[in-house]
């Protein structure tokens, strides 16, 4: 009978993503997804000779040549549209910001456009629509995002928002309220 010892494990700066693949190919036994975790299983073996190049009986005679590394985190298989990601709470170590660059850039143009028309740099969104070669139409629905909750904005800015959410799941009818925006788009 093998033994499971677990460790929370910290990402190092160094590694890069193909010596990590590399090392899991050769180490992994098992990855299990769970509602709230997701376990890596390593042959402790395996992960002696990959890492260190010697055989584990060299380094710890008599330990079980069967025993687990176990590496748990929190996270949550998450359907996106038509992808499957794989999400990590947003103060997790080494999490990197997921920018959406057509989110940031429609909400950028929204505030540039209701900054002009507040300037009477130009009259509507019809005039902004003849000076970009835009459609009136698509005017219309990005100015809204320049009333987003201040936080909402900032976490987008920041590639902290929502896994979810998308420039197709911000357009159409945006509520003026912050609290039902906050509703409506993370669904809180």
């Amino acid at each position: 009978m093998s033994s499971v010892r677990s460790c929370y494990c910290r990402p190092s700066g160094t590694a890069t993503s193909d010596k990590i693949r590399d090392l899991l190919r050769s180490t992994a036994k098992r990855i299990i997804a769970r509602n709230e975790t997701i376990e890596i299983q390593l042959d402790k073996s395996a992960l002696w000779q990959t890492v260190l190049g010697i055989s584990e009986e060299d380094a710890q005679p008599g330990n079980d040549p069967d025993e687990l590394v176990v590496i748990a985190a929190t996270a949550q298989l998450k359907r996106c549209g038509g992808e499957v990601r794989l999400v990590l709470p947003p103060d997790s170590p080494g999490v990197q910001p997921h920018l959406v660059p057509s989110l940031i850039r429609a909400i950028s143009r929204a505030h540039d456009w209701v900054d002009r028309i507040l300037r009477g740099e130009v009259v509507n969104q019809r005039s902004i629509a003849k000076e970009t070669g835009l459609d009136e139409r698509y005017i219309s629905r990005i100015i809204p995002l320049a009333f987003l909750a201040p936080d909402l904005t900032e976490a987008i800015l920041e590639g902290k928002q929502a896994a979810h959410l998308s420039l197709d799941t911000c357009l159409g009818d945006v509520p003026a309220y912050w609290n039902q925006q906050r509703t409506q788009l993370l669904g809180q």
